[in-house]
C-alpha cells in the first residue's frame, strides 16, 4: 500500500470510529505495516533501560507551560548553542551532523587540566579524538597528542552518550535520538540504539520525495504535526463556517498511577482569555488528542538529562480545516 493511499485509509477509518462508536480510543490499525513498524522501532530503539538509568527525571506540565511564555518569542539570533559547553562529535561522513556528548569519557580522565577540556571528535564515524580546548577556547595540543599517542586507548574507558542535533525547544535543547556505548580497556563492550522518530504521525509523513532524502528529525516532526491537522479535519466538522482563528496548545503525556498506561492531553496555552469559539475548538481537538493510542509520542531526551514529554504546537483552523505546526518549526517573527 503506497503512503498517501495509506494516509487516505486511515483518515476515512477515523471518521467511521468518530461517527459509530464516538468517544472511543482511536485505531492505527488501518496503517498497517507502518505502525507495526513504528511499534517496533520504538520497542528495540528508545533504550528503556539506559534512558531510565540516566534520564531519571521528567520535565513537568508546569515547567512546560512556563517555559512557552518565557521563550516564545526569544529569536533565533539570541538562543544559546547546544553545543557550548559540551564535548561535540562530527562525523565526516555526515558533515551537516553534530551531536553532543551528554557523557563524554574524558570527564572522567584522572587528569583535572583533560576534564576541564571540551573536545571535538571528528572521522568517518566521529572516533577519532580531533581538538581539544581549555575553557578560554585555546587549543591543547599537548594534551591532545598525549591522548591520540596512548595507543591503548583506556582513556575512553568508561560510558558515551551522545544526542543527535540537539535543537533549542522553548528553552530547552532536546532531541529524540540518542546513542550509547561502554569501552573498557580502549575497546568497545556495549551499546545501545536508538529513536529515529519524534512521534508515529512524524514516521508516517515521511516521504522521501519531498525531502530529497532527508533525515533530519525536525523535518520530519513538522510533517507530522500536519498530518494530526490534516487527520483531525477529516474527523470533526467544528471548522465548518468560522472565521480563520489561532491559538497555541502543549500537547503533553499522562501516566495513569495505577495502571501505568500512558496516555495524552491538550493544555491551552494561548490566548489566556479565549472567547467561546476557541474554547470549543480546543475542546474539540483535545477530544481527538485524547484518543490517540499510547506509544503514538515518543519522550524526547534533553542536554540536562531529563526526559521531556510536550509538544508546543500553533493550531490554525479556518472554514478549509485545521492547520497544526510544531514551534520546533516556527520562528517568532512569523
Amino acid at each position: 500500500m503506497t503512503k498517501r493511499l495509506t494516509i487516505l485509509v486511515f483518515s476515512i477509518a477515523l471518521l467511521s470510529v468518530s461517527n459509530v462508536v464516538g468517544q472511543v480510543a482511536l485505531s492505527f490499525d488501518e496503517l498497517g505495516k507502518q505502525w507495526i513498524e513504528y511499534e517496533k522501532k520504538e520497542v528495540d530503539n528508545n533504550l528503556f533501560k539506559v534512558s531510565h538509568r540516566y534520564f531519571r527525571d521528567t520535565v513537568s506540565v508546569k515547567e512546560m507551560r512556563n517555559a512557552f511564555f518565557e521563550y516564545k518569542d526569544v529569536p533565533k539570533q539570541k538562543r544559546r548553542l547546544p553545543y557550548e559547553n559540551f564535548d561535540v562529535v562530527e562525523p565526516e561522513y555526515r558533515p551537516d551532523d553534530k551531536y553532543v556528548m551528554v557523557l563524554s569519557p574524558l570527564k572522567n580522565h584522572p587528569k583535572k587540566e583533560v576534564r576541564e577540556c571540551r573536545s571535538i571528535w571528528g572521522g568517518f564515524f566521529g572516533e577519532n579524538l580531533t581538538n581539544l580546548m581549555d575553557r578560554y577556547g585555546n587549543p591543547q595540543k599537548k594534551l591532545l597528542e598525549e591522548l591520540n599517542g596512548d595507543k591503548s586507548r583506556k582513556w575512553l574507558d568508561g560510558e558515551i552518550m551522545e544526542l543527535n542535533n540537539p535543537l533549542w525547544y522553548m528553552g530547552f535543547y532536546v532531541s529524540p535520538t540518542v546513542y550509547f556505548e561502554a569501552y573498557n580497556n580502549g575497546k568497545r563492550m556495549a551499546n545501545a540504539p536508538y529513536a529515529n522518530y519524534s512521534d508515529f504521525f512524524a514516521y508516517a509523513a515521511y516521504c522521501p520525495f519531498l525531502s530529497n532524502g532527508s533525515m533530519k528529525w525536525w523535518r520530519h516532526t513538522g510533517w507530522g504535526a500536519r498530518l494530526i491537522g490534516t487527520l483531525h479535519t477529516m474527523n470533526t466538522g467544528e471548522h465548518y463556517g468560522i472565521q480563520e482563528t489561532s491559538f497555541s496548545v502543549l500537547l503533553y503525556t499522562k501516566v495513569d498511577k495505577n495502571s501505568l498506561l500512558v496516555s495524552y492531553s491538550l493544555e491551552l496555552l494561548e490566548p489566556e482569555s479565549p472567547d467561546e469559539e476557541t474554547k470549543t475548538l480546543f475542546e474539540d481537538l483535545k477530544s481527538f488528542v485524547e484518543r490517540i493510542p499510547s506509544g503514538a509520542f515518543a519522550p524526547y531526551f534533553t542536554t540536562d538529562m531529563r526526559l521531556m514529554t510536550g509538544r508546543y504546537y500553533r493550531v490554525t483552523v479556518n472554514k478549509c480545516g485545521w492547520l497544526i505546526e510544531d514551534y520546533l518549526n516556527i520562528e517568532p517573527s512569523e
